[in-house]
């Protein structure tokens, strides 16, 4: 029994080992396609400046570790209401979690955003209630597309063709200023809401992934256990049978199926 005991505790090492190695060798095989683009390019957001809604210069690496959403947007559009309205939403309960969502406004699509950027401000905060930043209005197509759109849309083409098709076009950026995902108009706020809450949690997958791979490991070896018990127990029964003394084979047999039961349940 310490033998068996012993060999048992040797597995569970192994197995420990052998997952963290397939985690810092080949990190890939874990993440997922949010937390892929974290590698892909050497560029990134921070890399721009934009000026806010009172034309001062704000750098873009000032939202360092934060989930960002960027979205053009117009307060004339069949499409604004609710858009504020879910990303006033979205902003109140994850802010203190690192989001923030960055507006800008563009009149490319049907005039709809034709104010002043002192007219835009007022509208944004008086009739909409929004308490995350706006900035100087943009164009999004074209050749006077703003630097940051062109960055955007690089990143993350749309369907057919990269140009933004209307309003509320919504970009999510993650904690390392990568452009993650692209959501076109009809794409209301609230049905990202679940890639905003991976991206938020980024600083704790590695673990989960680590806790989870150790559990599949260690079941795949409490199962091999189990079978080789079990295969084990039915030869020795059989051979018991053979020589003609099924009682006295049987009682060895129950005697090593629980020692090898015994080795798959020890951690």
């Amino acid at each position: 029994m310490p033998l068996l005991i012993s060999l048992s505790n040797l597995v569970s090492i192994l197995l420990v080992v052998f997952a963290f190695f397939v985690f810092y060798k080949y990190p890939s095989l874990t993440s997922s396609p949010l937390q892929m683009a974290t590698q892909d390019s050497s560029k990134s957001i921070y890399d721009y400046t934009v000026k806010d809604i009172q034309g001062n210069d704000v750098p873009l690496s000032n939202y360092k570790d934060k989930v960002l959403i960027i979205v053009n947007v117009a307060s004339k559009c069949g499409l604004t209401e609710a858009n504020y309205k879910e990303l006033n939403v979205l902003y109140e309960k994850y802010k203190d979690q690192g989001l923030e969502i960055l507006a800008f406004p563009c009149n490319q699509f049907a005039w709809q955003e034709p104010g002043t950027n002192e007219e835009i401000q007022e509208t944004v905060c008086t009739r909409f209630k929004a308490e995350f930043p706006v900035f100087d209005k943009v164009e999004v197509n074209g050749k006077n597309t703003a630097p940051l759109f062109k960055f955007l849309k690089s990143e993350k083409g749309g369907l057919l063709l990269d140009a933004i098709k209307w309003n509320f076009t919504k970009f999510l950026v993650n904690k390392e200023g990568k452009v993650v995902e692209r959501y076109g108009p009809r794409t209301s706020p609230l049905q990202f809401e679940e890639d905003i809450k991976k991206l938020l949690a980024l600083d704790t997958p590695q673990l989960v992934s680590y806790y989870v791979l150790f559990l599949r490991l260690y079941m795949l070896k409490f199962n091999l256990g189990y079978y080789c018990g079990s295969y084990i127990y039915t030869c020795v029964v059989l051979q018991g049978f053979l020589r003609q003394n099924p009682f006295q084979s049987t009682k060895s047999c129950h005697n090593f199926n629980f020692s090898i039961s015994y080795v798959a349940l020890e951690l």
